[in-house]
Order: structure tokens, then C-alpha cells, then sequence
């Protein structure tokens, strides 16, 4: 895992579980994969739960349908995530999470990661638990 995947990740459990009481996450993805990253509240066994990943090889923040309205992300790129620094591909690669900002643009266009994983945590906390 990246040093800068490592930061994003411990933004988010510290956010979420100041708020909420716990966080789950689960790596997924082989190596280097992607953590995600589901707060109380939200089921990470079921699918329609799971609305925010963070890349392991350099802390890319990716994001469903249901976030990206809010956190205004860009479309994925259709290459490797060696040859790009908002990761994997598009195609069935990303699955529902078609969207993503870089860890450079989080640092240093959104505030930071402690005030972006706020933000995220804000609008995630308002989305509706699926039942399962």
C-alpha cells in the first residue's frame, strides 16, 4: 500500500468513526487492489452499500453514482492505473465506481484530506442504507 492510500484511508476510519462509531473496510481487487470503505450504518456485504474505494497503489479516491453529484469526481480513464493516477480502467474494472479524484488534487484542490474525508463522510451520512 502507498503512503499516500495509507493517509486517504486513515482520513476517512478517523472520520467516520469519530461520527459514526465504526467503519468497515475491504480490500478487494488482488494486489495492488482497492480498499472500501463503508461507515456505520451501511451493510459492506451488500452491494448498493459500498459507494467509496480507495486505490492501494496511490490513493485515488473513486466514488459511485451516488457521490459524485456531490464531490463532483471525473470519469475514469480507460487505461491501466500505471499509465494514469485516477486508476483503473472504466470498463468492468471500476464496476459502479466510474469516478475519481486523484490523491494531488484532494491535497491540494479540495482542502486537504482531512476536510475532504469530512465532506465525503457528510454526504455519504445522507444517503439511504439499502435493505439488504
Amino acid at each position: 500500500m502507498s503512503s499516500a492510500a495509507n493517509e486517504v484511508i486513515r482520513a476517512f476510519v478517523a472520520t467516520f468513526s469519530a461520527d459514526d462509531g465504526h467503519v468497515v473496510l475491504r480490500q478487494r481487487g488482488g494486489s495492488p487492489g482497492y480498499v472500501h470503505v463503508v461507515p456505520s450504518g451501511f451493510d459492506p456485504t451488500q452491494r448498493n452499500d459500498r459507494h467509496l474505494a480507495v486505490e492501494l497503489a496511490n490513493g485515488t479516491v473513486s466514488v459511485t453514482k451516488e457521490l459524485q453529484p456531490n464531490v463532483n469526481a471525473h470519469d475514469r480513464p480507460d487505461v491501466s492505473i500505471s499509465d494514469h493516477e485516477l486508476g483503473w480502467s472504466v470498463g468492468t474494472n471500476s464496476g459502479r465506481f466510474k469516478w475519481s479524484l486523484s490523491y494531488d488534487e484532494i491535497v491540494n484542490k479540495r482542502g486537504g484530506i482531512k476536510a475532504f474525508a469530512q465532506e465525503i463522510a457528510r454526504h455519504y451520512r445522507a444517503l439511504t442504507p439499502s435493505k439488504g
